[in-house]
C-alpha cells in the first residue's frame, strides 16, 4: 500500500505564509485601514504635541514680557517719585530761579501752574531769610500703581539752616506723591506733606 503526499514544488518562505493568511483571513479588509489609521495618527499626535508646546512658549513669553514692563513702569515711577521729592524740597536761596526751574522738570503743567502765583513770593522769601534747604530720600514706596498713575511715598531728611538759624537743622518729612505719565515721563501731579 503505498501512501501519495501532496508536497508543493519549493517551500513556503515565512512571509507568503503570512501574506496567504492576511489575504485568506476574514479581518483582513478591517487591517489596512487599522495600518492607515496608524500611519497618520502618530505624525498627528507629534503636531498636537508640537502645537501645545508652542502655545505654551508663546503664552510664557508674552507674560514675561508684560511683567517686565510692569516692573519697569515701577521702578519708573518709584524713581521719579523720589527724584520729585528730593525737588520740592532742595532750595538755596543763592540759586532759587533754577531751584524752581528743576523743581517745574518734575511737576506736571497742572501742578506747576498752582504754583506759578506763588513763585515770586517764595523766591523772594528764600532771598531774604536766606534759607537753604537740602533734602534726602531716605525710604520710597509704591503706594499704588495703573501703569499711567502712581502713588508714592516717601520719607525725606531735610537740613534747613536760615540766617536766623546758620547752623542746619535736620527736618523729617513724609511726602505723598501722586504721579502721572506725561509726554513719555512720571511726572508728581500732587504733593501732600504727611505729618
Amino acid at each position: 500500500m503505498a501512501v501519495i503526499v501532496d508536497r508543493p514544488a519549493r517551500p513556503l518562505i515565512e512571509n507568503e505564509v503570512v501574506d496567504r493568511f492576511d489575504a485568506a483571513s476574514p479581518h483582513a479588509s478591517e487591517g489596512a485601514p487599522r495600518r492607515w489609521r496608524l500611519r497618520w495618527l502618530a505624525p498627528a499626535a507629534g503636531a498636537l504635541v508640537v502645537l501645545t508646546l508652542l502655545v505654551a512658549a508663546v503664552t510664557f513669553a508674552v507674560q514675561t514680557v508684560s511683567g517686565f514692563r510692569l516692573e519697569q513702569g515701577r521702578g519708573a515711577a518709584l524713581a521719579a517719585g523720589r527724584q520729585a521729592a528730593v525737588n520740592l524740597t532742595t532750595f538755596d536761596f543763592t540759586t532759587a530761579e533754577a531751584d524752581v526751574g528743576r523743581m517745574n522738570e518734575s511737576i506736571t503743567p497742572k501742578f506747576a501752574q498752582g504754583f506759578a502765583s506763588d513763585k515770586e513770593s517764595f523766591i523772594k522769601g528764600l532771598r531774604e531769610g536766606k534759607i537753604k534747604m537740602t533734602g534726602e530720600a531716605t525710604e520710597a514706596g509704591l503706594t499704588g500703581y495703573t501703569g499711567q498713575v502712581a502713588s508714592v511715598l516717601v520719607a525725606v531728611d531735610a537740613k534747613v539752616g536760615s540766617a536766623d538759624q546758620p547752623q542746619a537743622q535736620t527736618r523729617k518729612y513724609r511726602i505723598n506723591l501722586t504721579m502721572l505719565y506725561h509726554d513719555g515721563n512720571w511726572l508728581a501731579d500732587r504733593a501732600e506733606f504727611i505729618s
